[in-house]
This record gives C-alpha cells, sequence and structure tokens, in this order.
C-alpha cells in the first residue's frame, strides 16, 4: 500500500507544484517570444540525427556495463551483457519521483544474476558516485576552455562551490579509497544494514573515473550532432555542447523532485543555450524541450536491446 500519510502527500504535492512552475516558466519563454520561434529557420539534417542516437547508444552502453567493473571489488563477475542489463534497466527508476525505484530495481535485477542485495546496492552507490563526480571535471574542464567570466555564470555560484566540493571530494576516494568503505559501512549502520566487505583499488577507481569521465564526453558528442542537426549553430560548438549537456543532466538527475529531471533538465539546458549565446531565449527553451524528445528516442530504443538480454535465473 502506498504511504497516503499527511505529510507524504503534502511533500508529493511539493514536488509537482515545483515541476509544474518550472514547466510554466519554460512556457513562458517561448511564448512570450513566439514570433522569433516561428521565425527560425528549423532544420532537420536526418542523418546527422541518426549519427547523433548511435553515439548516444554507445555511452549508455559503456556507462551502465561499467557494472562490471566495480562488482569486481566484491569479487563478483558478471558477463559485461549483464552488467549493463542490470544497471540500464534499474536506471529507468529514475523516472519516478526521488531514487527508491532505482534501488528496488537494482536489488531486484541483481539478485536474478545471483547477487547479494548488499552488493548492489553498495555497487549502485559507487556507480553514482564516480558518474557524478566525473561529469562535475567535464563541467569545470569546459568551464575554463570556453573561457567564461565570473559575470556569465555569477548567479550559478552557489552549485559552483557544491560541485568544486565534490571534486575535492572525489580525489580523496582516489588518494584514499579506504575511506569511502568506512563511510558507506557507517552509514548501513544507521540504517541497520549488515556491512558489506569491499576493496576498492585505487586502479579501479582511477579507471571507472576515466571511463564516466570518456562517457561524458561521449554524450557530449551526441548532443553536438544533435544540435547540429536540427539548429544552425556553428560547426564549432563542441566545448558548449559538452558543458550544456553534462551540466544540465546532473542538475536535473539530482532535483530530487523532478523524475528524469524532467522540467528542471529542459530549464537549465535552454538557460545556458542562451547565456553561451548561439540562441536567441526562445529558441534556446524550445532546443531545450526536443532534446528531452531526441533522449528519449535513444533510451527507448535501447531499453528493447536490454530486455532482450537474459538474466543468469533465465538462463537457468
Amino acid at each position: 500500500m502506498p504511504d497516503k500519510s499527511p505529510k507524504r502527500v503534502i511533500i508529493r504535492l511539493i514536488k509537482y507544484i515545483l515541476i509544474t512552475l518550472i514547466l510554466y516558466f519554460i512556457y513562458k519563454q517561448i511564448s512570450s517570444q513566439w514570433e522569433q520561434v516561428q521565425a527560425y529557420e528549423w532544420k532537420i539534417n536526418w542523418l546527422t540525427f541518426a549519427a547523433s542516437i548511435v553515439i548516444l547508444w554507445i555511452g549508455l552502453f559503456i556507462k551502465s556495463a561499467s557494472l562490471k567493473l566495480i562488482l569486481s571489488s566484491f569479487n563478483v563477475e558478471l558477463p559485461i551483457l549483464r552488467a549493463f542489463r542490470i544497471m540500464y534497466l534499474s536506471n529507468l527508476g529514475r523516472y519516478v519521483p526521488g531514487k527508491v525505484v532505482q534501488f528496488i530495481g537494482i536489488m531486484y535485477l541483481a539478485k536474478q544474476d545471483g547477487i547479494k542485495e548488499d552488493v548492489a546496492i553498495t555497487s549502485f552507490f559507487l556507480y553514482q558516485i564516480f558518474d557524478t563526480c566525473a561529469g562535475i571535471f567535464v563541467v569545470f574542464i569546459s568551464f575554463f576552455l570556453l573561457g567564461l567570466s565570473y559575470d556569465n555564470i555569477s548567479q550559478y555560484l552557489p552549485v559552483i562551490i557544491i560541485l568544486g566540493v565534490l571534486i575535492v571530494f572525489t580525489m580523496i576516494i582516489l588518494m584514499r579509497p579506504e575511506y569511502l568503505a568506512k563511510v558507506m559501512n557507517f552509514v548501513r549502520v544507521r540504517f541497520k544494514r549488515p556491512l558489506v566487505e569491499f576493496k576498492l583499488q585505487k586502479s579501479i577507481g582511477l579507471k571507472l573515473l576515466f571511463i564516466y569521465f570518456a562517457v561524458w564526453i561521449i554524450f557530449g558528442v551526441s548532443f553536438y550532432l544533435f544540435i547540429q542537426a536540427v539548429t544552425e549553430a556553428p560547426s564549432d560548438y563542441f566545448i558548449e555542447s559538452c558543458f550544456i549537456y553534462t551540466a544540465s543532466y546532473l542538475i536535473g538527475y539530482w532535483a530530487l523532485f523532478a523524475p528524469g529531471g524532467i522540467g528542471v533538465r529542459e530549464g537549465v539546458m535552454g538557460a545556458l543555450l542562451y547565456e553561451l549565446g548561439g540562441f536567441v531565449e526562445s529558441v534556446a527553451y524550445v532546443v531545450g524541450l526536443a532534446s528531452r524528445l531526441w533522449f528519449m528516442i535513444g533510451e527507448i530504443t535501447i531499453t528493447v536491446w536490454a530486455l532482450l538480454v537474459r538474466s543468469k535465473k533465465t538462463h537457468g
């Protein structure tokens, strides 16, 4: 039975109100300048669009299949396709507000391959930590390569400070991985969960960080091709594409009130497309909304592949 206590109802209501307000803001930005949207010379280069989807598939596969490397820290061996299946399908739970469904999903799918629930949950935490921190590195590097001034991003200063703290946290993990094990087991004790023994070697931590960093660049390439396919963006818009996609995705993903970052990701993306130049404000927000459809096309098609991968239980 779903929790219908007054507190839960109010929290759920606040989440929906926030999403509605964000979507309304995007609507106002577009409708107030609708003439510019109509006047824009929209085009779709289907070949470039198809290439963006293929590269998006590559990024999604590598990102999810990295679970195989994470599980090696627990002395668990899993075929790469099954690792992809578990992580990718469980990640679809992000379209439900909060992260609970993702946890339930990875426990259920991992159990089908004989992986303990505690190992699955801890692996998911490691995945989140390294994926997010690698994305932050991409944002910072892109920021400096673009030569953005303080005035351009001063309104995002609190977010930048938080990102900087997370980068320091990542470096500590890489230098002293045993600290992460202690912190995670401390949390598990607080929630009355059994301790999990794992040893995250520095080499594995560096490999994970490199893999996720490369994946964010791959996503940047796919987003760059998407932009080139549907707009008249300049051909040297690659670094901007990496910065915009990664920043907007991370902010949307960690906006826990928004399932799948809906509204938040598009709003941030539209704002950044406008702030970095190359697009009038209304067109920038239209592109942000269109990117959701583009991403969903990539997700739906690769989901079919993930569903075709058979688990150990199915094989048995």
